[in-house]
Parts: structure tokens; C-alpha cells; sequence
């Protein structure tokens, strides 16, 4: 399910993100994403569309993958902003790709209250990577129940990984 060599190219264009990061990133984010051209509620009640785009997405909306890759690279931007504006120590491909694949799921507002920004950028590389494993909580749109939910282990214990790799 990834994406193909010219969607890639032109997702790093429109982005800024270098080919190799997206190459990483994509791997994080489409196992656990999908790419659904249906409009879907997911587990905690948010209506989801194309590759986790929630912000614009409507119940019984179709979406082409062309427009599903637009909005993928106009919700990269958030991740975008937030590394160029919150970290302030170099990153290596992995580790970006990890923190950008953080950012897409949690939002950029989240990620710059987080003790895994404060770790990162007082250089505990390691002790940042593990933080993403404590990010394991969503709470239900419906029910207002927080839950600990299996996909949201799975995505941390691989962006952990990949955090750990680029050390």
C-alpha cells in the first residue's frame, strides 16, 4: 500500500520533506492509517477519510487517491511547522520520520507540551524515543471514555522503533 514513485516525488515537493524521510514516514503511517477513499468512523467516533484526514471529512464522503494524496500533504504541514519551529537539536531521518508520523496522530499542539519535546530537546534522545510509548490513550467522541486502544500500542511500539534506529 505504498504510495507509488511519482506520488512520492511530488508529496516530497509540495511538503519539504526529503524523498528518504517520506519513504520512512509513509511506512509508519500507512499500516496504521490505511488509506480508506470512504469515509469511515474510527475507533473513537472521528470521522476519517483518505490517510487519517479527519479535518474536512463527512460521513458517506468519497475522496479519489489523488485527492487523498492532497490531503495527505496538506496534513504533513502541521508536522512540517512543528519541527522547524518547536525542536531545536539535528535529527536523523529515522528519528524524524518517527516524530513526524508523533505529530500526524497527536497534533502539533500536543506534541509542544509534551516531555518527549522537552527530552528531545535537551539532546535524551533515548529517553524522547520512549516517551512515544506513553502516547497509548484516545478518548471516545461518544461515550467521553478514555481508552487504551491496541492500534495506538502497535503504532508507538514501531515509532519507537524507527526513533531508536536513527540513533
Amino acid at each position: 500500500m505504498v504510495a507509488d514513485e511519482p506520488t512520492i516525488k511530488q508529496l516530497s515537493v509540495i511538503t519539504g520533506i526529503s524523498i528518504p524521510v517520506l519513504i520512512l514516514l509513509l511506512g509508519l503511517l500507512l499500516p496504521f492509517e490505511g488509506k480508506h477513499n470512504k469515509a469511515y468512523v474510527d475507533p473513537v467516533g472521528v470521522v476519517t477519510i483518505c490517510i487519517g484526514h479527519t479535518a474536512t471529512a463527512k460521513a458517506g464522503q468519497y475522496k479519489t487517491d489523488a485527492q487523498c494524496y492532497q490531503l495527505l500533504a496538506k496534513d504533513l504541514e502541521d508536522g512540517t511547522k512543528a519541527i522547524n519551529n518547536y525542536v531545536k537539536v539535528p535529527l536523523s531521518n529515522h528519528l524524524e520520520a518517527a516524530l513526524r508520523s508523533f505529530i500526524f496522530n497527536v497534533g502539533s499542539e500536543n506534541f509542544r507540551k509534551s516531555t518527549l519535546l522537552k527530552k528531545l530537546n535537551n539532546t535524551d534522545y533515548l529517553g524522547a524515543c520512549a516517551e512515544l510509548e506513553k502516547w497509548i490513550k484516545a478518548t471516545d467522541r461518544n461515550t467521553k471514555q478514555v481508552k487504551i486502544l491496541k492500534g495506538l500500542v502497535n503504532r508507538r511500539a514501531a515509532e519507537r522503533n524507527m526513533c531508536e534506529a536513527g540513533l
